[in-house]
């Protein structure tokens, strides 16, 4: 009876040890060589990077239509968001306007950059 014990239990072993391998080739759970290679810097340009329209960098190209879009969609804490006088700033040589945006509820702020589009 013991050695079915000991059979059964490498048996159990062995099916989750292949599974793990079967489950990393499709959705790699450990990291490749190659991720590992490019190092913390890469973590640190995965951290940095910004949303659309979250940075002057990614700014957003819009017309009056999409604006208004923007500004419905705007929520947090599950309110809508108020909007707050616009700014213009000069980023890159480029004219952006910053929609500026204030939770009602909690008192957060926002803000999205915005190209605007002819």
């Amino acid at each position: 009876m013991s050695l079915f014990a000991i059979l059964g239990t490498v048996g159990v072993v062995v099916v989750f040890i292949a599974g793990g391998l079967w489950l990393d080739k499709r959705v790699s759970v450990i990291p490749r060589p190659e991720e590992l290679a490019a190092g913390p810097e890469e973590a640190r340009k995965k951290q940095l990077m910004h949303g659309a329209g979250a940075a002057p960098e990614t700014a957003i190209f819009a017309d009056a239509h999409e604006i208004d879009r923007i500004v419905r969609k705007m929520r947090h804490c599950r309110a809508r968001m108020a909007r707050e006088t616009d700014d213009e700033v000069v980023y890159d040589d480029r004219v952006l306007t910053v929609l500026r945006f204030k939770c009602g509820a909690c008192g957060a702020r926002d803000r999205v950059y915005i190209q605007r589009s002819a």
